[in-house]
This record gives C-alpha cells, structure tokens and sequence, in this order.
C-alpha cells in the first residue's frame, strides 16, 4: 500500500512552475477551443504563444523536481527536445496571427499574383514549424518525459502514462499522417493527454508528495 509524505515540499520555483504548467495547459485548451469554433486565429495565436512561453519554464521546473529519481540522460534529453520544438510551436502561432492580420491588406490588393506568393510563402513557413514544432514538443518530448519518469516517487505512475501514450500518438499521426488516413483522428485525443498530463505535472509540482512504501 502506498503513503503520501508530505515532509519533501517542493521549492518555490517547482510550485511556481507548477502553476505555470497548470496556466501553460489552460493556454493549450484555449487555442482549441478557438481552432473548433473558428473564434479568431488572433485568439488562436495568443493562446498558443503564451502556453508556450510558460511550458519552458514549466518544464524546467520539472527537470529540477524529478531529476534525482528519473531515469537520466531521458529526462534531459526530453527537456533539451521540448525546448527546440517550443521554438518551433511558436513559429505555428505567429503564422496564424500574421495570416489573420494579412487578410484586410489582401483584400486591398489587386495583384493576385503578389497574394498567392505570400500565401505560399506562408504555408511553407506553417508547414515547417507544424512539422518540427509538433512532433518535437507532443510526440518525441512527452514520450521521452513519461518513460524517464516512471520511477519518479514525485508524482503517481499515471502521469507519466497519460504523457507516453499521448506521445506515442503524436509521434503517430505528426509523423506518419501522411501515409495512413486514420492518423487525423488521433490529434485531438493526443493534445487532450498532453494538455492532461501538463495539469497533472503543474498540480503535482504545486501539491509536492513523495510516493513511499508501507
């Protein structure tokens, strides 16, 4: 049977980052529920920068809250990989802001030739960071996280399952979407584990327990 022990609070960093991981998901749930509504790509934008700005320290709040018990190098190398693809995630929103503020200029313009080319320009520019950005931070880092940190006594062993499996099916249907039709239905259920598995981390890190056996 296991024990909650309380004697091991975390820092005030750790809970700061907790709070961040927690307000980072919240972010997350904003750019989708703005992406299904077709609310706004302003709106879409802003939620997905500022989820991302605070998923870096959140994460790096995680590093120094599990890396005496998790598995190493994994932890780091997943931390090093969710910091590149943020970057890159970034980039995603910027392009949806930049799109939606283009649209009143692109109405001004008569050379439609100029418009396809920006257009073009753009969708390259989204692809790149959609490819990278995505399949860095909600496939490879969340995997590479939740096998490093099932023997953390920090938070309970399903956290670190709801970031593996949501891992998994990112790297799925980021990586190989084009080559088998079912991989879109895979996208929502992985951003929904990963943004679960960010709230669980961000109240883990503000709740501070250390799993013991009795």
């Amino acid at each position: 049977m296991q024990k909650l022990d309380r004697s091991a609070e975390p820092s005030s960093f750790i809970k700061i980052a907790g709070l961040l991981s927690i307000l980072s998901a919240l972010g997350y749930l904003g750019t989708m529920i703005s992406n299904f509504t077709q609310l706004s790509r302003l709106a879409y934008g802003w939620f997905g920068i500022f989820a991302t700005i605070l998923l870096i320290p959140a994460m790096w709040g995680l590093y120094l809250h599990q890396h005496r018990d998790a598995k190493q190098p994994l932890i780091m190398l997943g931390i090093i990989v969710m910091f590149i693809g943020s970057v890159f995630v970034v980039g995603i929103y910027l392009a949806a802001m930049i799109s939606a503020q283009f649209e009143a200029f692109y109405a001004s313009m008569s050379d439609q030739a100029v418009v396809d080319s920006i257009d073009a320009a753009l969708a390259v520019f989204n692809l790149v960071m959609i490819i990278v950005g995505s399949f860095l931070t909600y496939g490879v880092s969340p995997l590479l996280l939740g096998l490093a940190a099932m023997p953390s006594k920090t938070m309970p062993q399903w956290v670190s399952w709801l970031a593996v499996i949501g891992g998994i099916a990112g790297f799925y249907w980021i990586g190989f979407g084009w080559l088998f039709p079912i991989s879109p239905l895979l996208i929502l259920p992985s951003a929904l584990l990963i943004t679960f598995w960010q709230l669980a981390i961000g109240f883990y890190m503000l709740r501070g327990y250390e799993k013991k056996q009795g």
